[in-house]
């Protein structure tokens, strides 16, 4: 009796780890466009956001940028918000998000320009992929986290700490245990995120699909399935 009782408490315990693993695997939600300029900008505030970087002694004159605010609502409420873009007196080139309170500019975010993609509102602001690289500047590894807007400012949601390679092969995990839900949104965001020009991971998320009986309805970009491969 007690060995049975300890057989069935250890796999409560690996189910529950189970269950707390597959809730680490989010989808990432598709890219949008965000229409610059699609609002009434205040000149007082891109003055203000200029005026800001003058202050940098290597900012002012600089041969690698020049100073730009681009004014643009994200939430859709027909106010701007601006994204400062100016050269940081290194190597990179930021974009430092501000929308207006209280008659003041209130910085929400900061980040490399180039390094995030809009994607899939929520809360009314757009959410964004972040993808950064960790390890050295030689050799980076490069990997991925989700930031939504919390009210204040823009704030990690989702980061799940995984490379391309290692969230591929965490999908053919999930696939090889018949989990293909589970291996559908890891396939599903290995393209999101990485934008591969690669027909293994669009095979890969075929073959998930077909497990499930879905519809294998893939964005025209990913439609380069080499018929007849099978690389699970």
């Amino acid at each position: 009796m007690t060995r049975i009782i300890i057989v069935l408490f250890n796999l409560l315990i690996f189910c529950h780890l189970t269950i707390k693993g597959q809730d680490t695997v989010m989808l990432i939600p598709p890219k949008i466009d965000i229409k610059i300029d699609n609002c009434d900008s205040n000149s007082k505030y891109i003055s203000e956001l200029l005026e800001e970087v003058k202050s940098y002694g290597y900012q002012t004159g600089s041969v690698f940028y020049t100073d730009n605010v681009i004014s643009v609502d994200l939430n859709n409420n027909g106010v701007c918000e601006y994204i400062l873009k100016f050269y940081d007196g290194g190597a990179n080139i930021i974009e430092a998000f501000y929308e207006v309170k209280n008659n003041e500019l209130k910085n929400i975010g900061r980040f490399w320009e180039n390094s995030y993609s809009w994607l899939e509102r929520f809360n009314d602001y757009p959410q964004l992929l972040v993808v950064y690289y960790d390890g050295r500047k030689t050799n980076p590894i490069w990997k991925f986290k989700l930031l939504r807007y919390n009210g204040e400012e823009y704030v990690v949601h989702y980061s799940p700490n995984l490379t391309y390679g290692e969230l591929k092969d965490l999908g053919l995990k999930y696939f090889k245990q018949s989990n293909y839900k589970l291996a559908e949104i890891c396939f599903r965001n290995v393209l999101t995120v990485y934008s591969y020009d690669n027909s293994t991971d669009v095979n890969n998320l075929a073959l998930s699909l077909i497990k499930q009986n879905k519809k294998v309805l893939l964005p025209f970009s990913w439609i380069k399935i080499s018929f007849g491969k099978t690389y699970i």
